[in-house]
């Protein structure tokens, strides 16, 4: 899913253990209410752009970087 994410400038991200049921509810409850996998994933964006940020800082200012979210008309 990374690669992906990278093809179509989206941020990739990572569901953690910590966050794993969460994504599951989300899968699950997807066609009646979107909105709990999207702040899921987007927590989880969140999550892996601040690693990257402490990890790459160089990358911040090189403007090569992924949307941080989907827009509204981009699925995850």
């Amino acid at each position: 899913m990374i690669k992906e994410c990278l093809q179509h400038n989206i941020m990739p991200f990572i569901i953690d253990h910590e966050h794993k049921l969460f994504y599951y509810r989300g899968l699950k409850e997807y066609r009646s209410e979107k909105g709990y996998l999207m702040d899921t994933c987007q927590s989880a964006q969140d999550r892996y752009e601040a690693q990257v940020d402490y990890f790459f800082p160089e990358l911040r200012n090189s403007g090569h970087e992924p949307e941080t979210h989907p827009g509204p008309n981009q699925s995850l």
